[in-house]
């Protein structure tokens, strides 16, 4: 039997569940000024609801009844503590039920809920699966398609199609496992193991793929450097990675050409400035080398393929740097020319 309107101790107050002793005062006063200052006027479960409230322990207890009404769940209690137990339930209207199953166990209901299922009242159903009046005894034996109109036919043609695939799935999954099976992977989808594995597969082809592109480019600055090395020198006679160093003696048309060109100073200094470190590219060089080696070995790490990444970006940005200086080179070629011409011009004009 269920009580109509019932309110918890809290709802009577107007308080929150977790309401602290400052909340419990401010809600009693409340109730005081509403009956102009006299204690005798407040109404008795009002009354009650303040004097109880007012104890936090009482709160608590309070609380985790309340909580256990509303989850079901069963909660143990000394032997001891029965008494208080029953004390704080007859306070709080809550009706103890002792679990059958389990010692110094009990279970709660608050006024206005119903017993639990199992201290019903068993209710005993006849046995229906060898009715053929039953409308599942019918089922089982196809007999629902005997008075059914073609859409209701063609429903359960389609129930029946259902639980067929349904019985096979079961059969193929606990026969060939779930990531074999057809149609484990199409309503659940591969296990976690498989798309860990499936993660190592992609893993690797990517790690491979960026390894053969950062070979290839750092073999494409090999290439490009000693190029830019050999026309550089053909042209001004000096070393390129050295051109710059303290005591390097550059010859006077090039001298000339720099004092007296913006053009070559420009070319001359890219060319300096697109110089690799030797350094710089035997780090990249061995840090590619190493992740090789892993690769061989069968390690794939997520950070080994960053650092492909990183590698390829900076090759391809110091190859397009490289790209632009064999028209440097070029230039610097055809400014000396023109300034050795112009030399041998003044030498003929000075001679008697």
């Amino acid at each position: 039997m269920q009580t109509v309107g019932y309110k918890t101790l809290f709802q009577r107050l107007g308080v929150s569940p977790d309401a602290d002793d400052e909340a419990i005062s401010q809600a009693g006063a409340e109730w005081l000024a509403r009956c102009h200052g006299d204690y005798n006027a407040i109404p008795r479960d009002i009354d009650h609801a303040i004097r109880f409230l007012s104890v936090a322990d009482n709160r608590r207890h309070y609380r985790d009844l309340l909580d256990a009404c509303e989850n079901g769940h069963g909660i143990e209690f000394a032997p001891a503590s029965h008494e208080s137990l029953a004390i704080l339930c007859k306070m709080t209207e809550i009706r103890p039920i002792a679990d059958p199953h389990r010692a110094n166990t009990f279970h709660f209901r608050r006024p206005d809920q119903p017993d639990p299922e199992w201290l019903q009242p068993r209710i005993e159903r006849p046995g229906v699966i060898r009715d053929e009046s039953s409308a599942l005894w019918r089922f089982l034996t196809f007999q629902v398609f005997r008075h059914a109109s073609p859409r209701q036919k063609a429903g359960y043609a389609a129930l029946y199609a259902a639980i067929v695939i349904g019985l096979y799935g079961g059969v193929e999954w606990i026969s060939r496992g779930r990531d074999e099976s057809t149609i484990a992977r199409i309503v659940v989808g591969p296990s976690p193991a498989a798309v860990e594995q499936a993660r190592q597969k992609a893993l690797e082809q990517s790690i491979r793929s960026k390894l053969a592109n950062a070979q290839a480019e750092l073999k494409s600055l090999d290439t490009a450097i000693a190029g830019i090395g050999r026309s550089f020198k053909g042209v001004v006679g000096l070393d390129w990675q050295g051109a710059d160093q303290p005591g390097i003696q550059k010859s006077r048309e090039l001298d000339l050409a720099l004092i007296r060109h913006d053009s070559v100073r420009e070319a001359w200094t890219s060319l300096l400035a697109s110089r690799i470190p030797t350094d710089e590219l035997t780090s990249r060089r061995s840090t590619v080398e190493a992740i090789d080696r892993q690769a061989e070995n069968g390690k794939f790490r997520v950070e080994d393929e960053q650092t492909l990444q990183q590698i390829i970006d900076w090759g391809q940005g110091r190859g397009r740097q490289l790209q632009s200086q064999p028209r440097n080179i070029e230039h610097i070629r055809v400014m000396l020319a023109a300034e050795t011409f112009e030399m041998a011009g003044d030498e003929e004009r000075r001679a008697p």
